[in-house]
């Protein structure tokens, strides 16, 4: 051996060509396919949980422009999701500001669905 340490002389003669010990309880393939199925099922699920929260955010931030009442009461629910899941906190906040001020602006509830409506 190397007086270095950390570094050590490469094997010569029969402790080359020596087996390495099998581990103390083998994986069939089998179960690590099944652990593997799990794990992609799981992740799928997480996949598909943001995907629904992010798109029902950006739903209710639309909300708030259309029907603030409406957008204040969505984004309290996700700000309350968020918290509790540890998401971000930023778009429930911006759908929350978005209603109060195009409430303020339009001086009513119902924002400007009826501007809308009226065009139509």
């Amino acid at each position: 051996m190397s007086d270095v340490p950390g570094t050590h002389e490469p094997m010569r003669g029969s402790e080359a060509n020596a087996p390495t010990p099998a581990p103390e309880n083998p994986l069939s393939l089998s179960s690590m396919a099944r652990d593997a199925r799990q794990e992609l099922a799981e992740g799928l699920k997480n996949s598909v949980s943001d995907l629904i929260y992010t798109g029902l955010m950006y739903a209710g931030f639309i909300l708030a422009i259309l029907l603030p009442i409406a957008g204040i009461a969505v984004g309290g629910l996700f700000l309350l999701r968020a918290i509790s899941s540890g998401r971000s906190k930023f778009l429930p906040l911006a759908t929350i500001i978005a209603s109060i001020v195009f409430w303020v602006a339009t001086a009513s509830p119902l924002g400007i669905l009826p501007v809308l409506l009226g065009v139509l």
